[in-house]
């Protein structure tokens, strides 16, 4: 069985007896729109397969072996919502998703921690929804529908059914947003990096953007870019 790894999302939701609802058909009732980027950071932890993600392609455990189902839809609604339930609270089941969050910081902030806990070569990914195959199914953790339901999620996290890959996916390593003058501490949520200091302006300039942005290949340039340019450094003059 697959392991997930301690919640990096926070503390898990209180665990609740598993209402008697299809997640799938909750979730078609919904008007929230999903975002167009989402993020995930990953490193190679030691222990875990390092086939769950590369620079190629996230793959959720129940896919490792290549016979996972083609769609969600064959999954029986009383075992979806256990591996739902299972996957968010990390119990030991054999996932069929991967989280992701539509914030570029909080993922920044994941990617301290895999390297606080000796994950190497720690990564970012983005996947664009909009051009995402079509097992893909894609879903808040915290959509009202879900809330309503009574099943309790993180407003920062997403699941994605399936194996991630192709055009919608690029990945790039930490080391080298950091070379293109793109540390962590840049875009991590306040407080993240106890102690930290930057050299950088307190605002990251166009060049630095672009140059980040580039990195992530010439459909996300664009996006990466917007979003690095959001952000603001700490002012560590005062």
């Amino acid at each position: 069985m697959g392991v997930q790894m301690d919640r990096l999302f926070g503390p898990p939701p209180e665990p609740v007896i598993p209402p008697k609802i299809d997640i799938v058909r909750t979730l078609s009732t919904t008007t929230e729109p999903l975002p167009r980027y989402l993020f995930r950071a990953w490193s190679n932890t030691p222990g875990r397969n390092p086939l769950l993600n590369t620079v190629e392609a996230i793959t959720p455990h129940a896919f490792l072996d290549g016979d996972g189902p083609v769609s969600i839809n064959q999954i029986p609604p009383d075992e979806l919502m256990t591996l739902w339930q299972g996957h968010l609270v990390s119990r030991e089941v054999k996932s069929v998703f991967s989280s992701w969050s539509h914030s570029l910081a909080c993922i920044a902030s994941i990617a301290t921690r895999h390297i606080e806990r000796g994950g190497e070569n720690p990564h970012i990914s983005v996947v664009d929804t909009t051009k995402l195959a079509r097992h893909n199914f894609v879903a808040h953790t915290a959509a009202p529908a879900l809330q309503e339901a009574g099943i309790p999620g993180h407003c920062t996290e997403f699941f994605v059914f399936g194996i991630v890959s192709g055009d919608a996916h690029h990945a790039v390593s930490v080391a080298d947003l950091a070379a293109a003058g793109l540390p962590l501490a840049i875009i991590c949520l306040p407080g993240t990096i106890v102690g930290a200091t930057t050299t950088a302006t307190p605002h990251p300039d166009i060049a630095i953007a672009m140059l980040a942005g580039q990195l992530f290949g010439p459909h996300f340039e664009l996006a990466i870019a917007c979003f690095i340019l959001g952000f603001r450094c700490p002012d560590t003059t005062s």
